[in-house]
């Protein structure tokens, strides 16, 4: 009997490392099908062949992520889940509605995935340049620009600023229903991120909103000084959890053994991996800071 009993709590022991060690989790998306999904999904598929963690992504969409970050911290416990989240959805929603700003609550677990916001207009739209929107001796005129998000939006807000034109962003659910509203010729200009608009035929990228321009894209910063908009995302748990180590670790061995740094820079991503520092403190708080100076503080002094 004893023997039994040995034997019994011997297999049990073992089913509980074997879960431990290949642990199902959900990796909690505020939003649907394509584009910000399919990036999480490529972490998610990494992390689940390398890292001995099975992420499984769970898309629950809406209020431009809001509803997945309020669900997930609302949680008693986070044994099982983690969250993906944005800058559009971390940053931009925090100042637009103050009432959402989460961004004290979490932290990042992984490598965080990062892209300046472009502007892009149709190969054969009537803007073919820079200069037509910035130039003063181009007859004025209404130039919609589309937007899938609260970044997307902040954006066009200062090249409305900056622009003689009468500018005008036209929100719509995301950037692919933007997109097909710009090569339908519904808008005259997108502002997306430009790892977006480099996988788009039938686009024309016009600039970067970063200092520095990238090979096939000059810098908006001409036009609109010391710009920097720079999307990212990022695997995050809440601050109450406290032990992050070995989910850290598999979320990084697989992105490492799947040899993503060249994947993701083809694609127009760079990848920040500091392990030394909170991503947090160091980018998201100074950016949000920045950002609700030149959009809310600088407006009401104006006001």
């Amino acid at each position: 009997m004893k023997k039994i009993i040995s034997f019994l709590a011997f297999m049990l022991f073992s089913l509980n490392t074997v879960a431990q060690a290949n642990p199902d989790t959900s990796l909690i998306l505020g939003y649907g099908p394509g584009g910000t999904d399919t990036l999480f999904r490529v972490f998610a598929k990494d992390t689940t062949e390398h890292g001995g963690l099975k992420l499984t992504v769970e898309n629950r969409a809406g209020a431009n992520g809001v509803l997945a970050l309020k669900s997930y911290l609302q949680k008693q416990s986070f044994d099982s889940e983690v969250l993906g989240v944005t800058g559009g959805q971390t940053l931009f929603e925090a100042i637009t509605n103050p009432e959402n700003n989460f961004i004290e609550e979490f932290k990042f677990v992984g490598p965080v995935l990062k892209s300046p916001l472009a502007l892009a207009v149709s190969s054969n739209g009537s803007i073919k340049s820079l200069e037509d929107l910035f130039d003063k001796s181009k007859p004025r005129r209404v130039v919609n620009i589309a937007v899938g998000g609260e970044f997307h939006r902040a954006l066009a807000t200062l090249i409305a600023k900056h622009s003689h034109h009468d500018v005008k962003a036209v929100m719509y659910k995301g950037g692919a229903d933007a997109t097909v509203a710009l090569k339908g010729g519904h808008v005259d200009a997108q502002v997306d991120v430009y790892g977006w608009f480099i996988q788009q035929e039938g686009t024309k990228i016009l600039g970067v909103a970063q200092k520095t321009p990238l090979e096939s894209a000059p810098s908006l910063d001409p036009y609109i000084p010391n710009i920097n908009a720079v999307n990212f995302w990022s695997i995050a748990v809440s601050k109450k959890v406290q032990n992050t180590q070995k989910l850290e670790q598999s979320i990084r061995q697989g992105y490492v053994k799947n040899n993503r740094t060249p994947y993701w820079n083809k694609l127009g991503y760079q990848i920040d991996d500091n392990l030394n520092s909170d991503y947090v403190q160091r980018v998201v708080v100074p950016e949000y800071n920045r950002w609700k100076k030149i959009l809310v503080d600088d407006a009401n002094k104006k006001n």
